[in-house]
């Protein structure tokens, strides 16, 4: 709500006009209160929302021993994307071999919903680069879900050490799964999907299965 009245000025007069009423009819004290609070509610909101940035902008993210995700991850970052049709995410990687352990469960690195958070949609529509880290290199899965049903693909073996663009593209009948390093293609994968819903949320890094990371992973975004 705070978010919508920074950014619709039609609004916020609106808003000023009621509060100029309120003033008129009932005297400055009770309304003054009003103004006051939501002049700190404001403050605090564009507070919390340039730790929100500077915390989801970091290019280093850590996920600790015992956890599946980067702390405050989900609500720090949560609100901040939504995926719409003929729209990329894109993300670059560097991975190297201390993100290989004993278990052998597909991870997941990033990716997106269809739908709300509170419709459960990550296991219900979701489309996500997933990785497991073995000797050979780095295993990069289509990891999705489409009404309920999970699906897992193989894409490619990247090698550590090596710099690797992720695309994830929806379009109107697909999302599509692309790989790139120095201009070239390294790995395609398109997924059909046709829904009416355009939005979802932002699917960050993901340790697991129910597994929790056994020791802290590093992942290195350019």
């Amino acid at each position: 709500m705070l978010y919508f009245l920074y950014k619709n000025r039609i609004f916020q007069l609106v808003i000023l006009v009621i509060l100029g009423a309120f003033t008129a009819l009932f005297g400055f004290d009770s309304v003054g209160m009003i103004i006051v609070y939501t002049i700190i509610g404001f403050v605090i909101y564009l507070f919390l929302q340039s730790i929100s940035n500077m915390y989801c902008a970091r290019k280093t993210k850590r996920i600790f021993k015992w956890f599946h995700r980067p702390l405050l991850q989900i609500p720090l970052c949560l609100p901040k994307y939504r995926l719409n049709m003929d729209k990329t995410i894109e993300k670059t990687f560097v991975f190297d071999k201390h993100l290989i352990t004993s278990e052998y469960h597909i991870n997941k690195l990033f990716g997106t919903t269809v739908g709300g958070f509170f419709e459960n949609s990550i296991h219900k529509n979701s489309f996500r680069f997933g990785w497991t880290a073995k000797l050979n290199g780095v295993e990069i899965y289509a990891y999705y879900y489409i009404d309920g049903v999970r699906h897992i693909d193989l894409i490619k073996v990247l090698d550590y050490y090596k710099r690797y663009t992720f695309l994830l593209h929806r379009d109107e009948n697909s999302f599509v799964f692309l790989i790139n390093s120095n201009n070239k293609m390294h790995g395609r994968f398109i997924v059909p999907f046709v829904s009416e819903k355009s939005g979802g949320y932002l699917a960050e890094l993901y340790y697991g299965g129910e597994s929790v990371s056994p020791k802290t992973l590093v992942f290195k975004e350019i």
